[in-house]
């Protein structure tokens, strides 16, 4: 470990439990580094905190911002933490220290390249903003959307974005975009349909640009769109769960997709055959009740990390507070791990 990791380590409020990590906030982010060897997990009182994921040491809590949008994001080689933080931070993992020119303060985070050259962030709601990582001014700004614009993720080529967002007038219709960054072009993947009252949404994007999760507004009726074929599989036979938003995790390569059921139950999808296959349900937290569940894959696609939070006492008492556990499972056994083990 680096003396920078050392000299910072942290006292956090965490409770060893058999094999789990009981947190004294509840979790609400789970990212897991591109080698495997960190975790950076959020808590509901809105601090990440990173962990070395071998020692189960918590060595480093940058300053972060409960809200919209990812709240912190791995470069892909793993050496650099972008953080929103009322603003966008970059921090070097090897030392410790905020890197590269500060952001405007009204910057949102929203994902990096994959080659890591470039971060887009987006501005006052509705301009994407393409910096070069190694500072300077931005090199590209768009504006896909008139009204408001919710998630963004480079394709693999790094030369296009696929985003979901509105346009003015219509903001229970959406629309997934491809904007594309060599002529600052946009055309429509998929829009919702116009017919008929209950609206379709997107749910989620895949890291690679190829999926996009549908539902109806019951959360009952889920599909899949490939962004490749244009085609549209399911439905599949599952309700979301009350997290909503982190209800799902797609592998980084696009082949597995986690879902969060509601009932503690998390269901994993092979997405490789023509269609999407149940590969097998993690009963995650059958021991609590109404547990809020955030997922993530890690790099490799053979541990699902699964953070839960659930609220202590009620309106009617005298404390209201929440508890959260983290938990790490083999994605193709489907049996829980100790802790994810240092490459």
């Amino acid at each position: 470990m680096s003396s920078w990791r050392r000299g910072c380590a942290l006292t956090v409020a965490l409770l060893l439990v058999g094999q789990q990590r009981l947190a004294a906030q509840g979790i609400s982010s789970v990212t897991f580094s591109p080698n495997g060897k960190l975790l950076l997990v959020g808590d509901d009182s809105g601090r990440l905190t990173l962990y070395d994921a071998s020692t189960k040491e918590a060595f480093f809590s940058p300053p972060g911002w409960h809200g919209w949008g990812p709240r912190g994001t791995f470069s892909p080689d793993g050496k650099t933490l972008a953080v929103r933080s009322r603003g966008l931070a970059l921090w070097d993992l090897s030392t410790g220290r905020r890197t590269g020119l500060p952001f405007p303060k009204d910057q949102q985070l929203l994902a990096y390249s994959p080659d890591g050259k470039q971060l887009a962030t987006l501005d006052k709601g509705t301009t994407v903003r393409v910096w070069p990582v190694g500072g300077g001014k931005a090199r590209l700004a768009l504006e896909p959307f008139k009204h408001a614009l919710s998630q963004a993720v480079f394709l693999p080529d790094n030369q296009a974005l696929l985003a979901v967002g509105w346009d003015a007038g219509s903001r229970d219709r959406d629309v997934v975009r491809l904007c594309d960054l060599k002529s600052g072009k946009f055309r429509d993947v998929w829009k919702t349909p116009a017919e008929g009252k209950a609206a379709v949404r997107v749910r989620a994007l895949s890291p690679g640009g190829r999926w996009v999760v549908l539902s109806d507004p019951s959360r009952e009726a889920l599909r899949l769109l490939d962004v490749r074929t244009g085609k549209t599989s399911g439905p599949l036979p599952v309700r979301l769960g009350t997290s909503y938003d982190d209800s799902f995790a797609f592998a980084p390569d696009d082949k597995m997709l986690a879902i969060e059921t509601g009932d503690g139950k998390v269901w994993l999808y092979d997405l490789t055959g023509p269609s999407p296959r149940k590969r097998r349900v993690i009963d995650a937290v059958a021991d609590w009740r109404s547990p809020r569940i955030c997922l993530a894959f890690s790099h490799d696609g053979k541990v699902l990390g699964i953070g839960t939070s659930v609220s202590i006492g009620g309106w009617g008492s005298t404390t209201f507070n929440t508890a959260g556990r983290l938990e790490c499972w083999d994605a193709i056994t489907g049996k829980k791990l100790p802790w994810p083990k240092e490459k």
